[in-house]
C-alpha cells in the first residue's frame, strides 16, 4: 500500500501481528538498523518501522519503487509480458 512521509509518498508494507513471531523480533530490529544505514542508488530507501500498540502489525515504510520487481524479473505488467519467461 501507499503512504505518505513527510511530503513524500511511500511504499507501507503490513506485517500482521500473527506472522511476527515474539522469539525472531528482536534478530528483525537488528536488520533494520542495518537496513536504514544502506545506501546504494540500486535499492529502494528503508525509512522506517512502527508498530501499532492495538494490534501489534508492524508497518514497514520504504522509498516507493517506480515499477515492480516482476517487470525487470519477469516482464509481468510491462506491455503485455506473460511472465511464462
Amino acid at each position: 500500500m501507499r503512504g505518505k512521509f513527510g511530503n513524500m509518498i511511500v511504499a507501507v508494507k503490513q506485517l500482521f501481528s500473527a506472522m511476527v513471531d515474539p522469539t525472531n523480533l528482536e534478530e528483525f530490529k537488528q536488520e533494520t538498523l542495518i537496513l536504514s544505514t544502506l545506501r546504494h542508488p540500486s535499492v529502494i530507501n528503508f525509512y522506517g518501522i512502527s508498530v501499532d500498540g492495538t494490534t501489534g502489525d508492524v508497518f514497514i515504510v520504504t522509498e516507493l519503487a517506480a515499477m515492480s520487481l516482476n517487470v525487470p524479473l519477469y516482464g509481468v505488467g510491462a506491455g503485455g509480458g506473460s511472465g511464462s519467461g
